[in-house]
């Protein structure tokens, strides 16, 4: 066994956590190394290779308490908003671990499979990798339900792979670019990349929607824009000029998880 990396669960400023570090520093000195919650400590930054941290739902607040026989615990909870504050925050490289089912000791897939889709199409497009807990049984293998659930997960992946992988977040203040807004501004959340020479707009159908998606681009950012495809399809939109920018609709091919689409000048 000869891994890339080692991953460690829990990062915290204390000696035990001085002790590993120097350990595998000096061992294992090729080898990627990373902490859990190590996110959330900037004394981790420079130090680690990736730094992690956690979200369990698609939205909701950061963080709410879990109650655990007589005390409550922290969780750490929405993907969109965690990884649209790492996007303005944090300039390292780091993920987010979410689990594959419900909760880490609840192996079964989630009402919506859809969801942890949509997590990982948030924190990827979000400049981050996306580690996913899966439970092995006692004798050592996946769920079944879990097993259903990572080839979703590769089947959406795996034509849309170098749409993540070599696309570079694009910098805005907000969660979402204030220039581009949709007609469903609830249920659609925007992501904006970079990828070679273009802008990818990631629309998250954060409720799995199927009806059209009216997209409005306001503003000189957009004025050279000349042509609108969709991916990975690779079929163009129809563009309406308006007074101060550009719309597009989407109609009939809505994604499930994500419509990225390619904004070419």
């Amino acid at each position: 066994c000869n891994p890339d990396g080692i991953w460690l669960d829990w990062y915290w400023p204390d000696r035990s956590t001085e002790i590993s570090i120097d350990f595998f520093r000096k061992n294992y000195p090729d080898k990627a190394l990373a902490f859990n919650f190590a996110s959330y400590f900037p004394s981790s930054y420079k130090r680690l290779d990736f730094t992690a941290g956690e979200a369990h739902d698609l939205a909701g607040p950061y963080i709410k308490f879990l109650k655990s026989a007589d005390v409550y615990l922290p969780v750490w909870c929405s993907a969109w908003k965690w990884s649209t504050f790492y996007r303005r925050f944090q300039e390292h490289s780091s993920e987010i671990i979410s689990p594959a089912g419900r909760w880490w000791s609840d192996p079964t897939l989630r009402d919506d499979p859809n969801t942890l889709l949509r997590m990982s199409a948030i924190v990827m497009a979000s400049g981050m990798k996306h580690s996913l807990g899966v439970t092995s049984q006692m004798e050592g293998g996946v769920y079944p339900d879990q097993v259903k659930q990572l080839k979703m997960l590769g089947a959406w992946y795996i034509p849309r792979k170098k749409l993540f992988t070599e696309s570079v977040p694009l910098c805005y203040r907000g969660r979402e670019p204030g220039t581009i807004t949709t007609n469903n501004r609830k249920g659609i959340k925007i992501i904006a990349c970079r990828h070679e020479g273009n802008i990818l707009i990631h629309l998250i159908n954060m409720e799995g929607s199927a009806r059209p998606v009216d997209v409005r681009f306001r503003g000189g950012t957009w004025a050279d824009m000349k042509k609108v495809t969709m991916e990975p399809t690779g079929r163009d939109l129809p563009i309406e000029k308006t007074f101060n920018g550009f719309r597009v609709v989407v109609n009939g091919e809505i994604d499930p998880v994500d419509t990225i689409l390619r904004l070419r000048q």
